[in-house]
């Protein structure tokens, strides 16, 4: 079972804040830094990642909110499957002679539909978490995707040790999956990875968490989206978070790519009762640029001030007056 560390649990929590309220992301560690293009892609057909996405008007930013979400419904995907298979309500499929010797670690489930399998092999030990499923022809039922049809591989990987509220982890994962969403006969494609890592000392109240990916693909029908080049990184120091975030997204929605930079890091001060950041700059660039400033990165005295090419196009006094949802999951 993999680990849900307090630290990670934060860190989901607040990238979902930072998106959400940036239309993405931000980026880089208060670096300002350009985003580089690295990480090979696969399935962009429609060579979305040669050209820049139209960022000039306030409504260019705010659809890259779906085109960002629209690459965290991969992710969801693949842990309703795996919540699927570790229920326990797969029958194992009894092999006799070589076969049930050549599986050695692996064990071979029986999926919903005839002939379809997956094979799990689980390769953990004590603090050390490797498991592997291969999907053969599978089809499973998921809460929110309905029936899915899976062929390819998912792979998690953590190693780590906790003791007396301290913690040090590491791990993996890598996706080549592919299927189709069975009631619609939508065909969907995941590729790529992704590594992190974090500390965290509970007595000094300080942490930190470092997300990176070259490269996640996600094809949904004709809709393409894809994160390069991602490197989240949050700290945490007693009653204050510093989340830095940066990444290329690229978007069939978009009709192209928008690099993520953060000038200056969001920073949230858990104690204070408004749960705006104190300070903070998201840099979006496509053709034209997008800044959204927080606290006092705005220099007005407003919460959040949203500039389109150096040009003010919206002004919040507090961030309830702009409507936006600060903290869309919870702690």
């Amino acid at each position: 079972m993999k680990q849900q560390t307090f630290i990670k649990s934060v860190m989901v929590t607040s990238v979902a804040l930072v998106l959400s309220a940036c239309g993405g992301g931000g980026g880089g560690g208060g670096s300002d830094r350009e985003v580089s293009s690295g990480g090979s892609l696969s399935m962009d057909d429609g060579g979305y990642s040669t050209r820049k996405a139209s960022l000039n008007t306030q409504q260019d930013f705010e659809g890259t909110t779906s085109a960002y979400q629209s690459s965290e419904e991969a992710l969801d995907l693949v842990t309703e499957v795996e919540d699927v298979i570790n229920s326990g309500g797969l029958e194992e499929i009894v092999h006799d002679g070589a076969t049930a010797q050549a599986l050695d670690d692996s064990v071979d489930l029986a999926c919903e539909n005839e002939n379809g399998s997956v094979k799990v092999t689980d390769k953990s030990v004590s603090s050390v978490i490797d498991v592997r499923y291969d999907f053969s022809n599978c089809r499973l039922t998921t809460v929110s995707f309905g029936q899915v049809a899976l062929n390819g591989s998912y792979t998690y990987k953590e190693s780590g040790s906790s003791s007396s509220g301290s913690e040090s982890w590491t791990g993996s994962e890598t996706f080549n999956i592919s299927g189709s969403f069975v009631a619609s006969g939508t065909p969907f494609a995941l590729k790529g990875g992704d590594r992190w890592s974090e500390t965290f000392d509970a007595a000094a109240e300080q942490g930190t968490l470092t997300l990176s990916s070259d490269v996640l693909e996600f094809k949904k029908g004709t809709s393409y989206v894809a994160l390069q080049n991602s490197l989240i990184t949050l700290g945490i120091d007693g009653n204050q978070l510093a989340l830095s975030t940066e990444f290329r997204l690229i978007s069939s929605a978009m009709n192209g790519y928008v690099d993520y930079t953060t000038p200056s890091p969001m920073v949230i001060d858990l104690f204070q009762e408004s749960t705006c950041p104190v300070q903070g700059i998201n840099r979006m660039e496509g053709d034209g640029v997008v800044e959204v400033r927080y606290g006092v990165d705005t220099g007005t005295g407003a919460d959040i001030v949203v500039e389109v090419n150096n040009n003010t196009v919206a002004s919040y006094e507090t961030c309830d007056e702009s409507g936006i949802n600060m903290f869309p999951g919870a702690l």
